[in-house]
């Protein structure tokens, strides 16, 4: 698989994935991916999407954050850490 390619989920059964998930049709997540290691499992779009549409202001219609099963390492407790949880918008 080309590393910078979403795939449904029921395409990856059979291949090391970052997350487990009983949902097996989930929409495609996109997860930044460079070099950059404390950019390492960011959401860059879900479901063909890089900005929602729902809200009334650009902060809370981007993906900031991971989706809460993968953090990039050295967290500092200084920093804030935010995640996409997509069952709540948000």
């Amino acid at each position: 698989t080309n590393k910078h390619q979403t795939i449904h989920l029921r395409r990856k059964e059979d291949q090391i994935d970052y997350r487990f998930m009983i949902e097996p049709n989930l929409p495609p997540l996109h997860l930044y991916d460079n070099n950059d290691i404390t950019e390492v499992a960011k959401v860059i779009s879900f479901n063909g999407v890089q900005r929602l549409n729902y809200w009334s202001t650009p902060q809370a219609n981007m993906f900031n954050g991971t989706d809460g099963s993968l953090f990039p390492p050295h967290l500092n407790k200084n920093k804030d850490v935010y995640s996409y949880n997509a069952d709540m918008c948000r």
